[in-house]
């Protein structure tokens, strides 16, 4: 079964908080920036489809979502939205040509702090 599940700025009033060294607008010189951190058990589950949208405010700071027990930067575009899902996908310069499907678990994401954002994700249940 597929669960959908919605986090905002204000159900993380008590989440904790770690300092990030990002660069504001994914250029420029480094700025230490305090993150609200969605763990695990705030996800209930590894997560396979979300979106995120922040307000204008938020388009220079970037998230981090942990991606097989590693951290990485994701930059919000300049429309202040991040999303990912499974993609379906064929290689068509091979001759085996076999639909295959790429598919991300993500198990923690940090969101800047101070800033209003809507998070909607997808988990699997049994």
């Amino acid at each position: 079964m597929i669960n959908i599940a919605q986090i905002t700025n204000f159900d993380l009033t008590s989440a904790s908080t770690v300092q990030k060294v990002i660069h504001k607008g994914g250029e420029g010189t480094e700025v230490t920036i305090d993150y609200k951190v969605i763990t695990p058990e705030m996800l209930n589950q590894p997560i396979f489809k979300m979106g995120y949208c922040a307000e204008v405010r938020g388009i220079d700071y970037p998230i981090f979502l942990t991606i097989n027990g590693v951290e990485k930067e994701f930059q919000i575009g300049k429309t202040g939205m991040y999303e990912f899902q499974p993609e379906t996908y064929i290689d068509i310069n091979s001759e085996d040509s076999e639909e295959k499907t790429a598919e991300v678990e993500v198990t923690e994401i940090a969101v800047p702090a101070g800033i209003v954002f809507t998070l909607d994700y997808c988990y699997y249940t049994a």
